[in-house]
């Protein structure tokens, strides 16, 4: 049983936190470190400064040989050292530290900063080793962590995952995949063999089995996407010839409800069946998964046969109810963050305190990013104040360089307690030029109750938005535009911090462009497209964003009647006396009703599309016919140009203009015979027969004078 103090465990596997330990014994418990630093292609780094520093200052990492250590380098491999090659260049990395008198177990996380040879730095922050890093031989890291040094290239980059397609994986373990990048994201999931499995979060926790499995991550913010993949087979460590099974604990205890994970391996290959309590639940499978409803002793056995030998194996499972556990009332301090800060203004953030048990003292260290912020002062606020009690207030000692304030206290002077929640103490803060987000934490928290004892409390941290908006220029655009005419204008915006600023368009009508490097926009709305349309242009600097919403109104374009077809052809000839149509047929795209207009030299006839013309013998000579179509906005029209010849009626026999004892003549001097096709002039009637008929004509004609 350990009584002594600063005990220091390296690499060491024990149930969690149970180690035989009295009282008074004071403890901590750690693994070895691989770090391995890499450029963006994967090549090795050597000679790069790794500095370890804890959440909590009064804890250190520590060499190989148990010595308080925090910096370390890369061998020529990138690694930081085994045990076996430099015991006080391979660094140890502390889980949980016990403390006296209190008697509690307080979880360490650890950021490790990875500094190359040229300057170039990155930090990977929110390190908490566990069990799983646990080493059977101390010189095979079972979790390597890599560090990537950043490029120079734009959008989101992955400066750091966990663990390596290089460590052991064996089945039924858990293995915590984790990956850091330079920007925070907006979007971050988790796949298993491409199945979602975790959202929001840039580590996942998966319990490893036989099968072989593709872990990946992929995120992404404005700037761009980053992804990540493990391709990784569950070995169980054995590459040899011996049989292993896995739990190697015969002997478990287990809830009910718990699944259990069963395994048996070889490096030849093998056949197994599973039995729970002699009855088969599983043929031809070398692991099972089970689990138990109600509570009892059972027996797992696992049977089979390699090439050359044959096995056995059972477990016995104590399975039994799951003990409740006891609800422990926990106060409640909590950062009230801010939502958004612009660069280089002023801002508090206030720490509140809601008790779950009557208190009347607390202390705390306030831990801000000092890249970003800097601490002006602390005040102190209401909740030891109530009842109007005395109090004593400390407001700690600022170190903006390390970005700590520390020992910040408060307490009431007197017998006064309280319970209700209220402000402990205010922090002035006055914001950098750097942009981003800035976290705020709470460490060394100790809140007293009345009896002078620490009593239990859950953080609430706070991360705030230093930043100012980009700002969006008005739009100078068309309001109204035609079909078929161009639109064309430039998005343009501004920001004060200087921040790379990303332009984009929702919402954009169809044919539309935008491009988001210049900002130009064109658009030639269709035949078609007429309408009123919105669209917003944005831009965001990564993290706020302004936009603007635009409004353009497509006017309709008229298309103007087409006229298909015009009868007479132009250049037609006729005779006089002759019935000429006149026919106009036209179309409309938009479906307009049309008017018609036919005009005749100058003169218009008809309003319709047809009209026939009855010539007489004092028509001829070249005569202008022109049609008009109208779709009451444009108005479309064609002449056709045609020629009428003069013609003399059959009784102006001889053609000379008037009729008269000439034509009769003529007739009788043919009188009685017989004409055929084509009718001489003499047969006036043109029936084939000279006979009276002819005569009456001529007669009844008899002195009309012929144009």
């Amino acid at each position: 049983m350990i009584e002594t103090q600063n005990v220091n465990f390296i690499n060491t596997k024990t149930p969690s936190y149970r180690f035989q330990a009295g009282n008074k014994a004071e403890y901590k418990v750690g693994y070895y470190a691989d770090i391995l630093a890499v450029d963006p292609k994967g090549n090795q780094i050597s000679d790069c400064a790794v500095l370890i520093t804890a959440n909590n200052t009064t804890f250190s990492s520590t060499n190989g040989f148990g010595d308080n250590q925090t910096s370390f380098n890369t061998e020529s491999n990138g690694h930081t050292a085994l045990p076996n090659e430099n015991r006080k260049n391979s660094p140890a990395i502390t889980e949980y530290y016990k403390n006296y008198p209190e008697g509690k177990y307080l979880l360490l996380s650890h950021t490790a900063t990875i500094t190359t040879p040229d300057g170039r730095t990155v930090s990977l922050s929110g390190i908490t080793p566990d069990s799983s890093w646990y080493r059977k031989d101390p010189n095979v890291p079972t979790y390597t962590i890599t560090a990537i040094i950043p490029d120079d290239s734009t959008g989101p980059q992955i400066t750091g995952f966990a663990p390596s397609t290089e460590n052991p994986f064996n089945p039924g373990e858990t293995k915590n995949f984790r990956v850091w990048t330079d920007e925070p994201l907006k979007e971050m999931e988790w796949y298993v063999d491409g199945k979602l499995v975790s959202e929001g979060s840039l580590n996942y926790t998966w319990t490893i089995t036989k099968d072989e499995s593709v872990i990946k991550f992929e995120g992404s913010n404005a700037n761009g996407d980053v992804s990540k993949s493990w391709d990784v087979w569950g070995t169980g460590g054995n590459s040899s010839d011996l049989i292993e099974f896995f739990p190697e604990d015969t002997s478990l205890v287990k809830n009910t409800g718990e699944s259990v994970y069963f395994n048996v391996s070889s490096g030849r290959a093998l056949t197994a069946n599973w039995f729970v309590d002699g009855e088969t639940v599983l043929k031809d499978s070398t692991s099972l998964t089970y689990s138990w409803d109600t509570a009892g002793v059972y027996s797992v056995t696992v049977s089979g046969s390699t090439d050359t030998e044959s096995f056995s194996n059972t477990w016995e499972v104590n399975v039994t109810e799951p003990e409740e556990p006891p609800v422990e009332n926990k106060s409640i301090i909590t950062i009230i963050p801010c939502e958004n800060v612009a660069p280089g203004a002023q801002f508090d953030l206030g720490i509140k305190i809601d008790p779950s048990t009557p208190i009347n003292g607390a202390q705390l260290d306030f831990i801000f990013d000092s890249s970003m912020v800097s601490a002006t002062g602390v005040t102190e606020g209401d909740i030891f104040k109530q009842s109007e009690a005395s109090t004593v207030f400390n407001s700690g000692t600022i170190d903006n360089s390390a970005g700590i304030v520390k020992n910040v206290y408060g307490y009431i002077l007197g017998a006064v307690k309280v319970s209700a929640p209220g402000t402990f103490a205010t922090v002035d803060l006055t914001a950098g030029n750097r942009t981003g987000m800035a976290e705020f934490n709470l460490s060394n928290v100790i809140i007293s109750d009345t009896s002078s004892r620490s009593a239990p409390y859950t953080v609430t941290n706070a991360s705030v938005l230093i930043d100012t908006a980009p700002v969006m220029d008005p739009i100078c655009y068309l309001k109204s535009v035609d079909e078929k005419s161009a639109l064309t204008f430039k998005v343009t915006a501004k920001d004060a911090d200087g921040d790379k600023l990303i332009l984009s368009a929702s919402g954009l009508p169809e044919g539309a462009e935008f491009n988001t490097g210049s900002g130009d926009f064109s658009w030639t709305p269709a035949v078609g497209q007429a309408g009123v349309y919105t669209f917003t242009f944005e831009v965001s600097d990564g993290y706020l964003t302004d936009s603007e919403n635009v409004t353009v109104t497509v006017n309709k374009l008229n298309n103007p009647p087409v006229i298909d077809s015009f009868e007479p052809p132009d250049g037609s000839s006729f005779s006089e006396g002759e019935r000429i149509e006149v026919s106009v047929n036209a179309s409309d795209a938009d479906g307009d009703l049309l008017k018609y207009s036919i005009m005749i030299d100058g003169v218009e006839y008809s309003t319709e599309n047809t009209y026939v013309w009855e010539t007489g013998y004092s028509s001829s000579g070249n005569h202008t016919i022109e049609v008009a179509v109208s779709d009451g906005i444009e108005k479309v029209t064609e002449q056709n140009n045609i020629y009428i010849n003069n013609y003399h009626p059959r009784w102006d026999v001889n053609q000379d203009g008037v009729v008269n004892i000439l034509d009769i003549t003529i007739i009788a001097q043919n009188y009685g015979s017989s004409t055929v096709k084509p009718y001489p002039r003499w047969d006036v009637n043109q029936d084939g027969v000279i006979n009276i008929q002819d005569l009456t004509l001529a007669g009844y004609y008899f002195g009309e004078t012929v144009v």
